[in-house]
């Protein structure tokens, strides 16, 4: 993480999760040191003799980074989309607050201005900002902490010729794509370079404490329930 998070957000991540109640604190403790009693630990630690995941038919270990972000369990990807979708939402909405009246914002959630009006239906990238004379695509992923590079250089290859895919209206506009990733824990990598070019402020410190409560919280509740693939559960922030 030292390689793909800067200084200042690992220090901000620190004291976020550092404020939060100890059952959380613990929580993430010992989901980043690998630590949680999963089924692949349990049976490392001779605790059980099944080290693999029932959610997906038992082929994989019921390992941390699989439980918080692999699992094909249909539940289970329902709750990743959610987890996805809050964080979002939670961009998406500062950025609506502090753009300028010229600039249009288009996200792939419902209730917001679809990305269905900038691109084809094929094709459906996060967020995008329509900013005078360039179409500014930002694509988030909420990975597990060991996928940061590989998941930016996923999204930077499969959008690679996002331009393509333009609606007619919008033909030779010049599109520029950046990613943000935050982790199913809450780090989150930097994106000076998009608020730059759209003349947006810095992410302030209270923006990013509420994407690490975010994170974590769906990441808890998802470790929680993990032996209950039909429980329905609400995420509330840490105080």
């Amino acid at each position: 993480m030292n390689e793909n998070i800067t200084s200042t957000n690992i220090q901000l991540w620190s004291d976020v999760t550092e404020s939060f109640p100890s059952f959380l604190f613990q929580f993430v403790q010992k989901a980043l040191q690998q630590q949680l009693p999963m089924a692949a630990n349990l049976n490392r630690w001779k605790r059980t003799t099944n080290p693999f995941c029932d959610l997906c038919g038992g082929s994989k270990p019921q390992t941390n980074k699989h439980l918080l972000s692999n699992c094909s369990n249909p539940s289970m990807l329902e709750r990743y989309t959610n987890r996805h979708n809050d964080v979002l939402k939670t961009l998406a909405t500062w950025i609506n607050e502090n753009k300028s009246a010229a600039q249009k914002l288009f996200v792939d959630i419902d209730g917001l201005s679809p990305i269905s009006d900038i691109f084809q239906d094929t094709c459906r990238p996060d967020l995008v900002i329509v900013n005078v004379d360039v179409i500014v695509v930002l694509e988030l992923t909420v990975c597990h902490e060991s996928n940061l590079l590989k998941s930016r250089n996923y999204k930077l290859s499969k959008y690679s010729n996002i331009a393509n895919f333009l609606l007619a209206r919008w033909h030779g506009t010049p599109v520029k794509l950046f990613t943000i990733e935050v982790s199913t824990l809450g780090f989150i990598s930097d994106m000076t370079s998009f608020t730059k070019l759209i003349n947006l402020p810095k992410l302030q410190r209270q923006l990013k404490a509420k994407l690490i409560n975010i994170s974590v919280n769906h990441s808890f509740d998802i470790y929680s329930n993990r032996n209950d693939p039909n429980l329905k559960f609400k995420i509330s922030e840490a105080q």
